[in-house]
This record gives structure tokens, sequence and C-alpha cells, in this order.
């Protein structure tokens, strides 16, 4: 099990049914912390697609958005 944690935190491809890295550590990593995935710095994407989900779902709560209609 420490091998895996330790692959995990390196970014290392370790989802092996899509053959990917687990972002769990980059998913709850500060914006100035680093997370590097095949050389390339994940964190400024990941808080990027949070905040666009932060906006909707305030959106939701605020009723600022509402579904359209369900067809008939």
């Amino acid at each position: 099990m420490p091998e895996k944690i330790l692959a995990m935190a390196q970014g290392r491809r370790i989802n092996s049914t899509e053959k990917r890295p687990v972002l769990h550590m980059a998913l709850r990593a500060s914006r100035g912390d680093r997370f590097p995935v095949d050389g390339e710095d994940v964190v400024p994407a990941v808080h990027a697609v949070l905040a666009k989900i932060r906006r909707f779902s305030e959106a939701v709560r605020s009723g600022r958005f509402k579904a359209p209609p369900a067809a008939s």
C-alpha cells in the first residue's frame, strides 16, 4: 500500500481501468501547490474547474439558474 500512495503522490498512472493518474491530491491542493503529471502542473486546471463548479452551484442555489422546462 505505501508504494501505491507514493505513486499517487507522484502523479503516476495508477488508475488501471482508465490508464490515467488519480488526482485526489491535486483536487485538494491549494492554489500555490504544485502537482505535476507528465511534467505539467495540473493544479491551475483543477482550480479553474473548481471555480466553474462553484459559480454554477451558487447560481443554482440563488435561483439565478434554473433548468429549462422538460420536453413533453
